[in-house]
C-alpha cells in the first residue's frame, strides 16, 4: 500500500521551486500502511537528503498531522523507506486528550509508538508529568517513563525513578525511590500503584507515610489506602503518634486503620506491641478508638506500668488526653508489683480488677470477686519485715508514690508471715513474671530514606511549554 500525503498550505517559501521540489519528494513509501496519513500543514523548506545513511525528507519549522496526532517542531525527518518519523527541537504534540512537549520524537507510525527524549512534559486534564525518556503508545495512551518521572496535580507532587501512566483509566505505576508530598501528608516507598479516579493507592517496599496534620507516621512493608480513610498495613506494620509531648508506638504484622475527619481508629489481629512513656502492652489483638480514647486488648494481654505487670483475658485501657486514666482487667486478672528496694514481688489476683490513676500515677485498685493478695511488708528502715496473704470477695487498695497506703477487704481470711528469706520465692497460684517481654521504645524505624522532593522539575522548561503556560490558567500545581 502507498501512504497518502496531503499538503494543506505552504508558508514562508523563499522561491517557487521549493513547492515543486517538495512535490517530487512525496514519492510512494512502500512500507507504510494506507491508514498512516501524513498531513503537512505548513513548513518553511523541504529537502530530500540522507540522515544517518537513510533516505529522508527533511522539513524545517514544520507543522504536521500524523494519524490524528498534531505536532510542530524545528526539524522533521520523514523516512522514505520505512514507517518512521523523527522530529527534533522545540517539539509540541497535541492528541485528543493531551499536549506533549519534548526535545525529540522518534515516531513509529505503523505501531503508533513514539520515543520522546530530552525535556518531556505531558499535560492531561489536571495532571502534568515530567521525564527525560518516555516511550509513548498513542493508540492505547500509555506513557512509560524510563529515566525519572514527576507527576504534579492540584494536590501535590509525586516522583520516582521510573513509572508508567495509563491515560484512559487515569492510573499510574511508580517504581524506585517513590515519594509523594502534599499539604496533608508525605509518603515514600519502593513501588506505588495509584488509581486516581477511584482514589486508591497501593504502596510496596519499606513504606512510610506521615500525616502532617496529626503528627502521625505509619510504616509497613505494604499499604493499601482509599478515599474513605481506610488503610491496610501489611508486614512489619507500625504507627507512631505524637500528642503534644507524648509519643506512642504500636507495632504488629498487620494493622487496619480508619482515619476520616476527626475520627481515628485501628485494630490488629496479630501479636501486637505498644509503647509510650507511661506504659507498654503486648497482646494477640488490639483495638483503639480516638473519640473514646480507649484501648481494647484481647488474647492473653499484658500491660506494664512503672514496676508493675498486669495480665488477664481482656484488658481495657482508658486514656485521657494521652495519659492513662483507668485500667480494667477481666477474667483471671493478675497483677505483680516489684518492690524497688527489696526486689520482692507483691501479687494481686481476682476475677476482675479496676485500677484508677491520678495525674498519671496509680491511685486506687479494686479487685473482685475471688480476690487474693500477697504483700511483702517493710519496717521503718525499709527493711524486709514479713508478708501478708489475704483472700476476700473484694479488696480495695489506695496508693501513694507507688506504695500501698490503705487496704480494705470484706470477709477476708489469711495469714501474716514473719520475716524469713524463704518468702522471696512465695507465689500465688497462676503467678507469671515476664519483665523480659516488656516492649521497649522503638528506635530508628521511622527515618526518611530519601532527600526532600525538589520544588521544580528536573530541567529547564521548554519555550513552547512556557508560552502555553502563560495562556493556560486552569492548572495550578502546588508542589511541596
Amino acid at each position: 500500500m502507498k501512504a497518502e500525503v496531503k499538503l494543506s498550505s505552504i508558508k514562508d517559501i523563499k522561491n517557487f521551486r521549493i513547492g515543486f521540489i517538495f512535490l517530487l519528494l512525496i514519492v510512494p513509501m512502500g512500507n507504510l500502511h494506507a491508514q498512516n496519513i501524513v498531513n503537512l500543514i505548513r513548513f518553511e523548506s523541504a529537502q530530500r537528503t540522507n540522515y544517518n545513511n537513510e533516505p529522508v525528507q527533511r522539513l524545517i519549522n514544520a507543522q504536521l498531522i500524523v494519524d490524528d496526532v498534531s505536532m510542530v517542531c524545528d526539524t522533521a525527518y520523514r523516512y522514505i523507506e520505512k514507517s518512521e518519523l523523527l522530529a527534533i527541537g522545540n517539539l509540541q504534540i497535541e492528541t485528543e486528550d493531551a499536549i506533549i512537549w519534548a526535545d525529540s520524537l522518534r515516531y513509529f507510525t505503523k505501531e503508533d509508538l513514539s520515543f520522546l527524549r530530552g525535556r518531556v512534559i505531558i499535560d492531561q486534564d489536571e495532571v502534568r508529568l515530567f521525564g527525560k525518556a518516555v516511550d509513548y503508545d498513542f493508540e492505547n495512551k500509555i506513557a512509560h517513563f524510563n529515566s525519572g518521572i514527576r507527576l504534579e496535580d492540584s494536590t501535590g507532587v509525586l516522583i520516582a525513578n521510573q513509572g508508567s501512566y495509563f491515560e484512559e483509566v487515569d492510573s499510574a505505576v511508580f517504581m524506585g525511590n517513590v515519594q509523594l508530598s502534599s499539604e496533608e501528608e508525605y509518603a515514600e516507598s519502593d513501588r506505588m500503584y495509584i488509581q486516581r479516579k477511584e482514589k486508591r493507592s497501593y504502596l510496596y517496599g519499606q513504606v512510610l507515610i506521615e500525616n502532617l496534620n496529626d503528627q502521625q507516621i505509619i510504616r509497613s512493608d505494604s499499604v493499601y489506602a482509599d478515599s474513605l480513610g481506610y488503610r491496610r498495613l501489611m508486614g512489619n506494620a507500625a504507627i507512631r503518634t505524637i500528642d503534644e509531648t507524648d509519643t506512642s508506638f504500636v507495632l504488629s504484622h498487620t494493622i487496619f486503620v480508619h482515619d476520616q475527619d476527626s475520627s481515628f481508629s485501628f485494630r490488629t489481629v496479630t501479636t501486637t506491641e505498644s509503647w509510650n512513656i507511661d506504659f507498654s502492652t503486648k497482646s494477640d489483638s488490639l483495638y483503639y478508638e480516638s473519640e473514646s480514647e480507649q484501648f481494647l486488648l484481647t488474647g492473653e494481654p499484658k500491660v506494664w506500668y512503672d514496676r508493675a505487670e498486669l495480665s488477664a483475658k481482656t484488658i481495657i485501657a482508658q486514656m485521657d488526653s494521652g495519659n492513662i486514666e483507668e485500667l480494667y482487667l477481666y477474667q483471671d486478672a493478675f497483677t505483680i508489683v516489684e518492690n524497688e528496694q527489696s526486689g520482692r514481688l507483691n501479687q494481686l489476683k481476682s476475677d476482675s480488677l479496676k485500677a484508677s490513676f491520678l495525674l498519671g500515677d496509680l491511685h486506687e485498685m479494686v479487685l473482685y470477686p475471688n480476690a487474693e493478695l500477697l504483700y511483702f511488708t517493710v519496717n521503718d528502715n525499709d527493711e524486709n519485715d514479713g508478708a501478708i496473704e489475704l483472700q476476700s470477695p473484694r479488696i480495695s487498695l489506695l496508693f501513694s508514690d507507688g506504695e500501698i497506703e490503705e487496704l480494705k477487704s470484706e470477709s477476708s481470711q489469711g495469714f501474716v508471715f514473719e520475716e524469713d528469706s524463704s518468702l522471696d520465692s512465695r507465689r500465688l497460684d497462676g503467678f507469671e513474671w515476664n519483665p523480659g517481654l516488656r516492649p521497649q521504645k522503638p528506635k530508628g524505624i521511622f527515618t526518611y530514606r530519601f532527600e526532600t522532593i525538589p520544588t521544580e522539575p528536573p530541567f529547564e522548561l521548554p519555550k513552547r511549554f512556557l508560552d502555553f503556560s502563560k495562556k493556560d490558567t486552569t492548572f495550578q500545581p502546588t508542589p511541596k
